[in-house]
C-alpha cells in the first residue's frame, strides 16, 4: 500500500517505535488516522487511468496531513513522500 510513498501511511500494525513515528509524521494517532480515512475516503477515490495507477485515499491523506501539520512547504513535501 506504501507504494511511492515512504511515509508511515498505512501501517496499522507495529511496535511502539512505529507508533511514534506515526504520529510524529501525521499529528494524530492511528487509529484517529484510519476513523478519517473511514470518513473521507469515498470523497477522495480516484480512479486508475490506463497510463497510471491513481493515488489511494491513505496516501492522499496522509500528504494532507503532513502538509497541515507542517509549516514547511514545496520541496519539504517531496524528501518525506518521495512525491515528484
Amino acid at each position: 500500500m506504501l507504494g511511492w510513498c515512504a511515509s508511515p501511511v498505512a501501517t496499522t500494525k507495529g511496535s511502539s517505535q512505529d507508533s511514534r513515528g506515526f504520529y510524529e509524521f501525521h499529528r494524530m494517532s492511528k487509529d484517529n488516522f484510519v476513523k478519517l480515512l473511514n470518513l473521507v475516503s469515498p470523497l477522495i477515490r480516484k480512479q486508475d487511468t490506463k497510463l497510471r495507477k491513481a493515488v489511494s485515499p491513505a496516501q492522499r491523506l496522509s500528504v494532507t496531513l503532513r502538509y497541515l501539520a507542517t509549516v514547511l512547504r514545496g520541496t519539504y513535501l517531496k524528501l518525506p513522500t518521495n512525491i515528484c
